[in-house]
């Protein structure tokens, strides 16, 4: 079984996901990282080709990693727009949500380059309400994300997968 990580820009899948990765000795993917390897930055990809090709391209990653048994991917903040992702990493793993609150995507995402937020708070506050109900529906369980506890997020994680047998 995959663990897979969703939540917004800033929640901190890639670094959980790596720390996960690294304590239960599973091989980590990260879509995007993924997607950046064939295709270039994502920035470049949404400015030279728009969102849809974007999303065209990141079902196919999405698809590619929902194939493998045992990783930790991390996935991109928009995965859960297409059902079709969802059910994919759904047949193969199970959703943890990293949800984390305004302030703090805010401030983790300030000064990037993310296609959707660029540091801009209103832009923030109107893509979180607008994924957040999406994010609950596909999780299987929840983490807060706001805290910059690593250790204890990858030991809930792990107490968590070792209630699912």
């Amino acid at each position: 079984m995959n663990v897979v990580l969703i939540g917004m820009p800033g929640s901190g899948k890639s670094k959980l996901g790596k720390a996960i990765s690294r304590e239960l000795g599973r091989e980590y993917i990260d879509t995007d990282k993924t997607i950046e390897e064939k295709y270039g930055s994502i920035s470049e990809i949404f400015e030279k080709s728009g969102e849809e090709f974007f999303r065209k391209i990141e079902t196919e990653a999405v698809k590619e990693a929902a194939l493998k048994d045992g990783a930790v991917i991390s996935t991109g903040g928009g995965v859960i727009l297409k059902p079709e992702n969802m059910d994919a990493l759904k047949q193969s793993g199970v959703i943890i949500y990293l949800k984390a609150g305004e302030e703090t995507v805010f401030r983790r995402t300030v000064k990037s380059d993310r296609p959707l937020i660029k540091g801009d708070r209103e832009k923030v506050k109107n893509l979180l309400a607008a994924r957040e109900p999406l994010y609950e529906k596909y999780a299987d369980y929840v983490i807060d994300a706001d805290g910059d506890d690593i250790d204890g997020k990858t030991n809930q994680v792990i107490e968590y997968l070792s209630t699912r047998g």
